[in-house]
Protein backbone atom coordinates (compact mmCIF):
# COMPACT_ATOMS: atom_id res chain seq x y z
CA UNK A 1 0.00 0.00 0.00
CA UNK A 2 1.37 2.90 -1.04
CA UNK A 3 1.46 6.21 1.03
CA UNK A 4 -0.94 8.14 -0.99
CA UNK A 5 -3.40 4.98 -0.70
CA UNK A 6 -2.72 5.23 3.11
CA UNK A 7 -3.80 9.07 3.46
CA UNK A 8 -6.61 8.99 1.22
CA UNK A 9 -7.58 5.73 3.24
CA UNK A 10 -7.00 7.14 6.74
CA UNK A 11 -9.02 10.54 5.10
CA UNK A 12 -11.89 8.31 4.42
CA UNK A 13 -12.40 6.38 6.84
CA UNK A 14 -12.32 9.43 9.16
CA UNK A 15 -13.71 11.83 7.37
CA UNK A 16 -17.08 11.83 9.64
CA UNK A 17 -15.77 12.55 12.35
CA UNK A 18 -13.76 15.72 11.94
CA UNK A 19 -14.87 19.26 12.75
CA UNK A 20 -12.52 21.16 10.53
CA UNK A 21 -13.50 19.01 7.39
CA UNK A 22 -12.39 21.59 5.03
CA UNK A 23 -9.14 22.42 6.79
CA UNK A 24 -7.90 18.79 7.29
CA UNK A 25 -8.96 18.24 3.48
CA UNK A 26 -6.82 20.82 2.41
CA UNK A 27 -4.01 19.20 4.41
CA UNK A 28 -4.42 16.19 3.13
CA UNK A 29 -4.94 17.27 -0.57
CA UNK A 30 -1.75 19.29 0.20
CA UNK A 31 0.31 16.00 1.37
CA UNK A 32 -1.09 14.09 -1.53
CA UNK A 33 0.05 16.44 -4.05
CA UNK A 34 3.88 15.70 -3.12
CA UNK A 35 5.57 12.70 -3.35
CA UNK A 36 6.51 12.15 0.52
CA UNK A 37 6.67 8.32 2.45
CA UNK A 38 3.83 7.77 5.02
CA UNK A 39 6.57 8.77 7.93
CA UNK A 40 7.24 12.33 6.32
CA UNK A 41 3.36 12.70 6.53
CA UNK A 42 2.58 11.94 10.04
CA UNK A 43 5.35 14.71 11.00
CA UNK A 44 3.75 17.05 8.64
CA UNK A 45 0.56 16.42 10.80
CA UNK A 46 2.36 16.65 14.33
CA UNK A 47 3.90 19.47 13.40
CA UNK A 48 0.73 21.30 12.17
CA UNK A 49 -0.58 20.40 15.63
CA UNK A 50 1.61 22.79 17.59
CA UNK A 51 0.09 25.94 15.72
CA UNK A 52 -3.75 25.17 15.40
CA UNK A 53 -6.56 25.23 17.90
CA UNK A 54 -7.75 23.06 19.51
CA UNK A 55 -10.52 21.15 17.62
CA UNK A 56 -8.40 21.30 14.41
CA UNK A 57 -5.53 19.44 16.88
CA UNK A 58 -8.48 16.85 17.50
CA UNK A 59 -9.08 16.62 13.87
CA UNK A 60 -5.40 15.80 13.14
CA UNK A 61 -5.08 13.45 15.86
CA UNK A 62 -8.21 10.96 15.04
CA UNK A 63 -6.61 11.04 11.05
CA UNK A 64 -2.89 10.44 12.59
CA UNK A 65 -4.62 7.39 14.78
CA UNK A 66 -6.53 6.11 11.55
CA UNK A 67 -3.01 6.45 10.00
CA UNK A 68 -1.30 4.25 12.75
CA UNK A 69 -4.34 1.77 12.67
CA UNK A 70 -3.99 1.16 8.72
CA UNK A 71 -0.17 0.71 9.11
CA UNK A 72 -0.42 -1.77 11.97
CA UNK A 73 -3.18 -3.80 10.12
CA UNK A 74 -0.49 -3.94 6.58
CA UNK A 75 1.85 -5.17 8.88
CA UNK A 76 2.29 -8.98 9.25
Amino acid sequence: MTPHHILQLAFENVAGHISNLDDVQILVREMLEENITTEACISLLENKMADSEVTLVTDIRILLNEIHHILREKSP
